[in-house]
């Protein structure tokens, strides 16, 4: 067997997560899956989770954000992302992660950075929030802005 198939399967036995991701919009899978998926491996191994089930990524647009924020969080308006955890780590099902591509497209013009990173930022945001941070106080928020910078510097870097 060669060495990267070997990895694979080592990766594989290590974090058993799966990872789905979904384009409502046109489009299907594109190249950025990929390094969705390898950022969420990635975070998942770095923060020492064993986490099984499945996490569903689905990339959609602020009518369906806004819906979902109104039905379940009580707040009327659109937003960037929004996870909801299914269960416990260890036991899966796991979660799903809602990411307005027209957000991103929208902060990563007002932040001045390509689409792909303020996506991946929101990716990793989500799964941060999967992962129990929280963002609700200052100091929560730092934190986890801080490890969505570190995440981003790691993905900058393959």
């Amino acid at each position: 067997m060669n060495k990267q198939k070997q990895r694979k399967q080592s990766n594989r036995r290590k974090n058993p997560l799966q990872i789905e991701i979904y384009r409502l919009e046109e489009g299907g899978e594109d190249s950025s899956f990929d390094l969705i998926r390898r950022i969420v491996r990635r975070i998942v191994d770095e923060e020492n989770r064993k986490v099984r089930g499945e996490l569903s990524i689905i990339l959609a647009n602020d009518k369906l954000l806004q819906n979902l924020n109104r039905r379940f969080l009580n707040q009327d308006w659109a937003t960037d992302v929004i996870a909801f955890p299914f269960g416990e780590e260890e036991k899966g099902p796991w979660g799903e992660i809602y990411i307005s591509e027209e957000r991103a497209k929208d902060q990563a013009l007002e932040y001045h950075v390509p689409f792909l990173e303020e996506l991946l930022r929101l990716v990793i945001h989500g799964v941060l929030h999967l992962l129990g941070y929280q963002d609700g106080t200052t100091e929560s928020r730092d934190r986890m802005e801080r490890r969505e910078n570190y995440f981003l510097q790691y993905m900058k870097c393959i």
